[in-house]
C-alpha cells in the first residue's frame, strides 16, 4: 500500500488535480478551519471580560504606588472608550 502524496490528495478531495493544487486546497481548507476556531472562542471570550483584566490589572498598579492618581484616571478613561 504504497501511496504517493498526490494519489492521496486527489483521492481525498476528488479533484483530479497535481499534488501542488491539492495540497493549496488543502492548505486553504485548514485555513478555513483555523479562522472558524478563532470566531468560536473570540464569541465564547465577551470582550467586556477581556476589559475587566484590564481593569484589574490597572487597579492592582494603582493599589501598588506604580501609577498615580491621574495616571489611574486617564488609563481609566482610555479602556472606557
Amino acid at each position: 500500500m504504497n501511496l504517493i502524496w498526490s494519489d492521496l490528495c486527489a483521492g481525498l478531495y476528488g479533484y483530479g488535480l497535481n499534488g501542488w493544487q491539492s495540497i493549496g486546497i488543502m492548505l486553504l481548507h485548514l485555513g478555513v478551519f483555523i479562522g472558524l476556531i478563532y470566531l468560536i472562542i473570540r464569541l465564547l471570550i465577551p470582550k467586556s471580560k477581556r476589559e475587566d483584566n484590564a481593569m484589574a490589572l490597572l487597579k492592582e498598579q494603582f493599589a501598588q504606588g506604580l501609577i498615580t492618581k491621574e495616571e489611574f484616571r486617564e488609563r481609566k478613561e482610555v479602556l472606557k472608550n
